[in-house]
């Protein structure tokens, strides 16, 4: 389920102006060997403009635009700019002419020049479409709710189409959309599965991580649904389709709260491959790894500035080391700093800061001897999808937004699920 992406050219616009610190930390991507060689940073004073790398295969850093390759930023890795060469260029890549400037960015407290356009102001995501499925339940009022497939993102994403004033007409007619369950009929099921590209013969996989089981169900046996979202509002308008969830009616099927959900031709999960993690406790000083609050974000600075490594944790797999600290400031627990170690080479190949936000909070850990923590089932590591490396999941709750799946592999883009989060 391949989605093509268009490229276009990057407008390069300043978006935040504060004053910058340059003790710059290197990144997981650090690439060692050419500092002799790099211009140096002269100034303290310059504009905080970031971007990601969009590139799938990486982007090479130069010593001087056009000039000689150092060096690789992978995909996804954030990169400040502090200099506009003014120096434009059209690349073709395949069938595609790719436009942009050679830019100057930090790269270990010196100016490297990367091509523009394979910059993107937002992360890149995986092109594979997860989803979660709602198992089927008892009101309190004694009613049964069937299973629930919500495909509502890439059904309205493919409704309205990426830079495009096109749009395609609603399935769901006027009439039905005073309803608070419309089931699709043939016409409509017709129409909903070109939009979603997908055929009567595709099946829906459920990886359900606590049972460690895979369920699948041809799509041709399911019903198409469109179930009234709970946030409408009936006081302020009458509902249209964009007011519905749309998807597939699985009926009353007990499938796991925890589970990941894929809609195609072949089942792309594997069994035997997802570990709970359960931590123990260590003593702070075999954590392999300082906490640190240098990084070229100056407001990532200022908002980790303050805190001080607590309590760590360990968790070991063959191949694998994973170490957890919880991160205070005055003593109110609202950081953790996650690393993860090569278990033969002991290199650190993953680093991640998790937090409280506004919109997301830390999910409490399944620690060793910690009875109350017991029914977390919530964070694991390994490799539940075929052909793809080592993930993370589970250790933010959202209350706005989506978990997503984080390859260690940072080569590898964030793999979001697809939860429809529409308020």
């Amino acid at each position: 389920m391949n989605l093509n992406t268009i490229k276009k050219p990057l407008h390069l616009l300043v978006f935040v102006a504060l004053i910058v610190s340059f003790s710059i930390q290197a990144t997981a991507n650090k690439i060692t060997g050419y500092n002799s060689v790099f211009p140096s940073i002269q100034t303290n004073h310059q504009l905080q403009e970031y971007y990601y790398v969009s590139a799938a295969s990486g982007l090479n850093y130069r010593a001087t635009p056009k000039g000689t390759i150092l060096g690789k930023f992978a995909q996804n890795t954030k990169v400040y700019v502090v200099e506009h060469t003014a120096i434009k260029e059209d690349l073709i890549d395949g069938v595609m002419v790719i436009t942009g400037e050679w830019v100057g960015v930090k790269h270990q407290n010196a100016i490297v020049y990367v091509f523009s356009g394979y910059l993107s102001r937002d992360i890149t995501y995986s092109d594979i479409h997860l989803y979660y499925t709602s198992t089927s339940y008892k009101t309190y009022e004694g009613a049964i709710k069937n299973a629930f497939l919500n495909v509502s993102e890439t059904y309205f994403t493919n409704r309205y189409p990426p830079n495009s004033n096109y749009e395609k007409t609603p399935i769901i007619s006027p009439a039905q959309a005073t309803s608070n369950t419309v089931r699709l009929n043939k016409i409509q099921r017709k129409e909903f599965l070109k939009r979603m590209r997908l055929s009567e013969n595709d099946s829906v996989y459920i990886y359900n991580l606590l049972q460690d089981r895979i369920n699948s169900y041809v799509i041709k046996n399911l019903p198409v649904i469109a179930c009234l979202s709970p946030y409408f509002n009936d006081n302020y308008d009458h509902p249209s389709e964009d007011d519905y969830q749309i998807g597939f009616d699985l009926g009353i099927k007990e499938i796991d709260d925890e589970n990941f959900t894929v809609v195609g031709r072949n089942n792309p999960f594997q069994t035997g491959k997802l570990t709970r993690f359960l931590w123990e406790p260590i003593d702070s000083s075999a954590f392999p790894k300082p906490f640190s609050t240098n990084t070229d974000s100056q407001y990532e600075k200022e908002d980790l500035k303050g805190l001080l490594a607590s309590d760590s944790y360990a968790f070991y797999t063959d191949d694998l080391d994973y170490f957890i600290q919880n991160l205070k400031n005055e003593n109110q627990l609202d950081y953790r700093y996650l690393v993860v170690r090569d278990a033969h080479t002991k290199a650190i190949i993953f680093e991640q800061v998790q937090r409280n936000s506004e919109s997301s909070h830390l999910i409490p850990l399944a620690i060793k001897g910690h009875t109350e923590n017991d029914f977390y089932e919530t964070q694991w590591t390994g490799k539940p999808l075929k052909n793809l490396p080592t993930t993370l999941y589970g250790f933010e709750g959202y209350s706005f937004g989506c978990p997503s799946l984080v390859f260690i592999d940072k080569r590898k883009p964030i793999l979001p699920i697809l939860c429809d989060n529409r308020h």
